[in-house]
């Protein structure tokens, strides 16, 4: 499903700071077992672009651009204001591709919270049109961050958009399009959250419960994977092969 931010309603928001304007909202559940958070400031004109804050332990994520019709590539400023670090992708033909590692394993749904700071300007740039491949639009909205202060109403605006991906399905690329006057992009957040079918993940909490029974000798000690009677090295070797998979 495609989802413009245009068509979302904008908020004006009062002395907002510039530095929190690309990050206003981050999710609750951020930093919880089953999610992964990417921030790309684009601080260099590295393409593939890896982004600058990742909390990821499925792996990366890279941003590859693709420059189109009209667009500049990557640029250091607009002039106006301190935001630097600026991708114009230029028109229609003009993409950003987002691909993020994710948790593997049987899936009961994936919820991607998105985050994209853009330019618009009256006849010159807009939002960008957005699609995660896979997923269905749940909700979402357009917030002005800084207000250009030779044209007003245009400036920075602040995309969010909820995502989700249901049945199992994996977390599919994630696709900005420039819009047909346009689109120059600033900053890109990610939060990605896996919710799994059997309620349990291979992270730090079954760590420290693995930990509790190490070279325990017994019997129905949970913490031996292969029912030697014995916790030790060959059980942790299955225990790190699923590491931040679902509990097998």
């Amino acid at each position: 499903m495609v989802f413009s931010a245009r068509l979302t309603v904008v908020l004006v928001l009062v002395g907002v700071a510039l530095a929190f304007g690309h990050d206003l909202a981050p999710p609750a559940w951020r930093g919880e077992s089953g999610t992964t958070h990417q921030h790309w400031r684009f601080d260099a004109d590295a393409n593939p672009s890896v982004p600058e804050i990742i909390g990821n332990p499925y792996g990366g994520a890279t941003a590859t651009i693709t420059t189109g019709d009209y667009g500049e590539g990557w640029l250091y400023d607009l002039g106006f204001s301190e935001q630097t670090g600026i991708w114009d992708i230029g028109g229609l033909d003009g993409n950003i591709v987002l691909i993020i590692a994710n948790q593997e394993g049987s899936l009961e749904s994936v919820d991607v919270w998105l985050q994209v700071t853009y330019h618009k300007f009256t006849g010159f740039g807009d939002a960008p049109t957005i699609e995660v491949v896979g997923a269905n639009y749940v909700d979402g909205q357009a917030l002005m961050v800084e207000e250009d202060p030779y044209a007003p109403g245009n400036g920075w605006f602040l995309s969010q958009s909820l995502w989700r991906i249901e049945g199992g399905q994996p977390l599919g690329p994630i696709v900005l399009s420039g819009a047909i006057v346009g689109t120059r992009i600033d900053q890109i957040v990610v939060d990605v959250k896996s919710v799994s079918t059997a309620g349990c993940v291979v992270d730090f909490e079954e760590l420290a419960a693995f930990c509790d029974e190490w070279l325990q000798d017994g019997e129905a000690l949970a913490a031996d994977l292969d029912g030697s009677g014995r916790v030790d090295a060959k059980d942790f070797s299955m225990f790190a092969a699923n590491w931040m998979k679902a509990c097998p």
